[in-house]
């Protein structure tokens, strides 16, 4: 199958570059002139540059595609409206170009996230058919990309994967915790049982390829995690386990936790440059739970998650030690 991958050089988008070539499907590659390829070293790929605001370059790259995996975002910026420009009016404008140019499309394959929903209100688990609620403007703004593509929903065969929180090898956001770990310490906040569903980027990948193999996953949408959620005490415990060191458990009171967000937006807006950790993130992670169902798509998809966290907080710390992160 001839497939177009946006956010290619990215976390999830580079090893699901490598597992699609890996299954002999031709692959595109969607970059800009900035993007990195270091990840994308190697492998056999076709190469398309093109910006998700600019509707002439999206349609010569749409060209005689069959697929389309939408996995391009932005996680973190300076300001609101940047979040909706790129994973909002991007993904309309990308779901535009395929209905002009891409006549042969047989999928399109929508990148979303469990922000999209919201959290777990009142500890209980969401799955697809809990109301969406997101509670941070990341969320908010794939909430509006899933509601930008669905327009196109008589014209395209729309598939969405809302994935839960990723970690894995190149993952920027969760080896966090693994540096605060490498310097022995736990941090979690408050006492440290919130609960959370924390996939292995393979597993997410896992039901992105499913549910393009899948006739009838068009129209649907489907949450992508793990089997069991567990606390962050756990999930800290179990990164000390696997890089086999030990760390000191600190909880981190909700108003020191707020303070530190103040202070990275004041920095980011002081530099002009985005940073992780914000009154967004401090938001998210007060939140009793990110909890979900996947059983939609273990019984629609096949889908059996391969990767429980010692197990791949193992394979991750490798990677980050064998790269130089660590």
């Amino acid at each position: 199958m001839r497939i177009l991958v946006t956010g290619a050089t990215g976390f999830l988008g580079s090893h699901l570059v490598e597992t699609l070539i890996g299954s002999r499907h031709t692959v595109t590659c969607l970059v800009r002139k900035t993007s990195n390829l270091k990840y994308l070293e190697g492998l056999e790929y076709e190469r398309r540059e093109a910006s998700l605001d600019d509707p002439e370059a999206l349609r010569a790259a749409v060209m005689g595609q069959e697929a389309i995996v939408h996995c391009a975002a932005l996680v973190r910026a300076t300001n609101k409206d940047q979040f909706f420009k790129v994973n909002a009016e991007g993904t309309r404008n990308l779901a535009q170009a395929a209905t002009d140019a891409a006549p042969e499309l047989k999928r399109f394959l929508l990148v979303s996230s469990q922000a999209a929903i919201g959290p777990s209100p009142n500890g209980v688990v969401v799955d697809e058919t809990t109301a969406p609620n997101p509670i941070d403007t990341y969320g908010k703004s794939k909430l509006q990309g899933e509601r930008e593509v669905q327009k196109f929903a008589d014209r395209l065969p729309i598939t969405i994967v809302r994935p839960s929180a990723i970690y894995g090898p190149r993952d920027q956001d969760i080896f966090q915790i693994f540096q605060a770990v490498h310097l022995h310490v736990r941090p979690v906040v408050g006492m440290g049982r919130r609960m959370l569903s924390l996939c292995h980027v393979s597993d997410v990948i896992q039901v992105i390829t499913r549910a393009l193999d899948h006739e009838g996953a068009i129209g649907e949408t489907y949450l992508a995690s793990t089997d069991r959620p567990a606390t962050w005490r756990e999930v800290t415990s179990t990164f000390a386990q696997a890089m086999g060191t030990w760390a000191v458990l600190v909880p981190v009171p909700p108003p020191v936790l707020h303070v530190y967000a103040a202070w990275n937006e004041w920095i980011a807006k002081w530099t002009g440059k985005a940073r992780t950790f914000n009154r967004d993130k401090a938001r998210v992670m007060l939140e009793v739970g990110w909890t979900c169902d996947i059983s939609k798509a273990k019984n629609e998809l096949g889908y059996h998650p391969r990767i429980d966290l010692l197990h791949g907080a193992e394979t991750t710390y490798r990677w980050y030690r064998e790269n130089g992160w660590l």
